[in-house]
């Protein structure tokens, strides 16, 4: 079993290192702005941040809103594929290269971060859709522990199918997630083939729900949850 973790591991990194010179190009043809909007529609709503952590970064595109609208002291950009972490680089050097030096760049996992790292916010914009449920708790638990009390859980995603899909729009949908997943499990050997109920895992470590919002007809959702003291 461990081995075919290691496995599906690497393929994974392959996968969207494959991915990684279209994925920006990809988004814009399939969405226009609308995963980008989906991801920054909070931001204002978030209070000052001094050390955030972002996991799953994919090409930077978010990593550059963050930076223009947030004055964040530091930032740890954790990612999978090497080639992803390229294209974040290029693009911080050449539309915010005065921010590069607050940027530590790990190519890697939430496992490879040290145990005494803490963060004001972390994060997850379309990551935690990537994992089979199992592994999705385990990245859960571990990306909590690296929380402050009264720390920010920023996460966008596709919406659960529970929420106000009915009719003909489930049905659509239903389509368009099978095709997402097809396509990623396909190219880039991600374990999870349905989206998962983010909200209720997030609740279950007893993060609390401050705002959210919906964007492209329910489709897209985002938002920010607070740590509770332990």
């Amino acid at each position: 079993m461990a081995n075919t973790n290691v496995t599906m591991i690497k393929d994974t990194r392959k996968g969207f290192d494959r991915l990684a010179p279209f994925y920006d190009l990809m988004l814009k043809v399939s969405s226009g702005n609308s995963i980008l909007r989906s991801q920054t529609i909070l931001l204002e709503s978030l209070p000052p941040l001094n050390k955030v952590l972002i996991l799953g970064g994919g090409t930077g595109s978010f990593l550059i809103e963050l930076l223009e609208q947030k004055n964040i002291s530091a930032i740890v950009y954790v990612d999978r594929s090497e080639k992803m972490i390229s294209e974040t680089k290029k693009k911080i050097k050449n539309k915010s290269p005065q921010s590069y030096s607050k940027i530590q760049f790990v190519h890697g996992t939430i496992d490879d971060l040290a145990l005494e790292a803490f963060f004001d916010a972390v994060f997850t914009n379309y990551f935690l859709d990537l994992f089979h449920t199992e592994e999705l708790k385990r990245i859960l638990k571990k990306t909590h522990a690296h929380l402050h009390p009264q720390g920010y859980w920023y996460v966008t995603d596709f919406s659960h199918l529970k929420e106000n899909h009915s009719g003909i729009r489930k049905l659509i949908y239903k389509s368009v997630h099978w095709l997402l997943y097809s396509f990623f499990r396909i190219l880039c050997g991600i374990s999870a083939d349905t989206i998962p109920d983010i909200k209720a895992e997030l609740e279950n470590l007893r993060m609390k729900k401050l705002e959210e919002r919906y964007t492209l007809s329910r489709l897209l959702w985002c938002g920010i949850y607070e740590r509770g003291e332990d």
